[in-house]
């Protein structure tokens, strides 16, 4: 899927990461039909082209002759119908040069580019032709509940709006997840509640219902106001030696609950209630240890000493600590 969003200018690599292009928006408006045409038009240039993207990607070899040959028998077959790969090969053989190993060749041509192309789907050791035209976008249902709304995802969803929700909201089980800790990330990337009821309500095909646009206002005030709370944190001054106990702890499903979120390199916060677990010894699994040196009497300030042993090399200690801070309550 990748090869083929690149060949169509859908997708650009970007410091070795694919980026998604102004004309992917652009080919995301266009009607069914003409999407999958651009693509199937992208995939022959490229086969044409001297440097072939397709060789990047390590596809099967094969050239443009095989590559249409192999497309027109396919449009004459019946469109819903079971197929066997063998019987397909018996058929096609006669025209393709004798050189080609077509048993080779057509699995994973079927199984690749002519599936992300929406021209067959494959099951076992047959597939099935699917229909040239595709159906319209269909609307999505939206149900609300207290702390959660759910969209249930239709065969053909609307792609524009699908797209920009699935920067934020939870995708599972054909669903869209949205609840306080969605919005928040949806804010954090910069929207804002009138663009994400406006992209739900172009996702659902109908204005978004009052109840569900005053729940995502109401996630939007919460996560955007200001509260003070007492919390522990635990500084170090090499932000190496904080890196290496996060990493430790991280690794041991135990430990994960006594860190919480970084704040900085050289802090990270203390969930309540945590810090004097962070005090016990490490167990005869060898995880990670931190043994605490006698407190300040000036300051509410723990000594820590970290040991850790990473990939069997000598241990390594670093010193870090704990501070409490207190604060009033409140929320503005």
């Amino acid at each position: 899927l990748h090869y083929l969003a690149e060949a169509a200018g859908l997708v650009v690599v970007q410091a070795g990461v694919l980026k998604p292009t102004v004309q992917a928006w652009r080919w995301l408006d266009l009607p069914p039909d003409e999407r999958w045409q651009r693509l199937g038009h992208a995939l022959a240039a490229d086969l044409k082209a001297r440097d072939r993207l397709w060789e990047r990607y390590r596809l099967p070899s094969v050239d443009v002759q095989t590559w249409q040959t192999l497309v027109d028998h396919l449009q004459q077959l019946t469109p819903g119908f079971v197929y066997t790969r063998e019987n397909f090969i018996r058929v096609v053989q006669p025209h393709l040069p004798t050189m080609n190993d077509l048993s080779a060749l057509i699995p994973p041509l079927l199984e690749g580019p002519l599936t992300w192309l929406g021209i067959v789907s494959v099951q076992d050791e047959g597939f099935t032709l699917l229909p040239q035209s595709f159906s319209e976008p269909q609307n999505a249902e939206l149900v609300q509940h207290e702390d959660m709304i759910y969209i249930s995802l239709p065969d053909s969803p609307r792609l524009r709006p699908l797209i920009i929700c699935c920067e934020w909201a939870e995708v599972k089980d054909n669903r869209l997840y949205i609840n306080a800790a969605a919005i928040r990330r949806a804010l954090e990337n910069g929207s804002d509640a009138l663009k994400m009821g406006s992209t739900l309500s172009e996702l659902i095909g109908e204005p978004l219902p009052a109840a569900v646009f005053e729940q995502i206002q109401l996630w939007a005030r919460v996560a955007q106001a200001l509260t003070l709370r007492q919390i522990t944190l635990f500084t170090a001054q090499d932000s190496d030696t904080l890196t290496d106990i996060r990493s430790d702890i991280r690794s041991d499903w135990r430990l994960r609950p006594l860190m919480g979120e970084p704040l900085s390199p050289h802090h990270v916060a203390v969930p309540s209630g945590r810090a004097e677990d962070l005090l016990r010894p490490a167990d005869e699994t060898g995880t990670a240890r931190l043994s605490c040196d006698q407190p300040s009497s000036t300051a509410r300030v723990t000594r820590w000493q970290h040991t850790f042993t990473r990939n069997g090399r000598i241990p390594v200690a670093g010193s870090a600590c704990v501070s409490e801070i207190g604060c009033a309550h409140g929320t503005g």
